[in-house]
């Protein structure tokens, strides 16, 4: 019986999560570059996504961005890519680069857990706070803002979108 071999970039992914659940940032800092460099393209978007997470944690929000957008030009057909994405571009204050990307995830993934509920955020802050005020009329409930305590609540905003 033969062993089977792993390709080294993908352990040195595999090493690189370990040391960064761990809390070893210089470690992972390491594995992520060793299998960055080792990594074929069509898979470099694994390690990139991996990476910019840990300079997530670390406070790098500008670094993280840049990695998931290199990543997802190497592959954009991953919805876990994009909404990590996505919640970087809202961090940063791109709301219109939130929303093209939590719609991207969408597309991938209809059902992808809390994608819709994070579309809600981007929109009705653009709604509220990029454009004129909105007119009300009786039947639109996609953003609904309830005066009385001041909090914005979102409704059915993005149904169409789903369909």
């Amino acid at each position: 019986m033969e062993a089977q071999i792993w390709p080294s970039w993908l352990l040195n992914t595999l090493a690189a999560n370990y040391w960064r659940i761990i809390g070893n940032a210089g470690a992972s800092m390491s594995c992520y570059t060793l299998a960055l460099y080792d990594a074929p393209i069509q898979y470099a978007d694994l390690v990139l996504t991996n990476l910019g997470a840990l300079l997530y944690r670390l406070g790098h929000v500008d670094s993280a961005l840049r990695l998931l957008q290199e990543a997802v030009a190497i592959c954009d057909s991953e919805p876990e890519t994009h909404f990590f994405l996505a919640n970087l571009f809202a961090a940063k204050g791109n709301m219109t680069g939130a929303i093209d990307h939590y719609r991207a995830t969408l597309r991938l993934e209809p059902e992808y857990p809390g994608g819709i509920e994070q579309l809600r955020i981007p929109s009705c802050y653009i709604k509220y706070h990029q454009s004129p005020p909105p007119k009300q009329d009786s039947g639109d409930m996609s953003c609904v803002r309830n005066e009385e305590r001041s909090e914005m609540k979102c409704g059915d905003l993005h149904r169409m979108e789903r369909e």
